[in-house]
């Protein structure tokens, strides 16, 4: 799939480091680190933790395993979670706009 992060997050060079990204996020989202990277599936969670995900693999160069051992998961969700960002990117505006301005 093409990648069009560069697209809708201008502002996220390639310098962050993944725990920048997460902090970001949960500051945005207000939520704190331990929900985001816990086991718990509330929908607001989930939708933060698939968006640090996305972020922290199109913009880091950690492997999928690495960003999974980051969130206590495994590289397939992982990947799940970057396919469906990509997915809701390009179909959702609303949720662009939502992302737009966690960064």
């Amino acid at each position: 799939m093409k990648d069009i992060s560069y697209m809708i997050v201008p502002g996220l060079g390639s310098g962050r480091t993944s725990q920048e990204i997460i902090n970001n996020v949960c500051e945005k989202l207000n939520i704190t680190n331990e929900e985001i990277k816990s086991k718990c599936r509330k929908r607001h969670i989930v939708e933060a933790r698939s968006v640090a995900l996305y972020l922290i693999r199109k913009k880091t160069d950690l492997s999928l395993k690495r960003i999974g051992l980051l969130f206590n998961c495994n590289h397939a969700t992982v990947l799940q979670a970057v396919r469906k960002i990509d997915e809701w990117l390009i179909y959702d505006k609303t949720f662009k706009e939502k992302v737009k301005y966690i960064i």
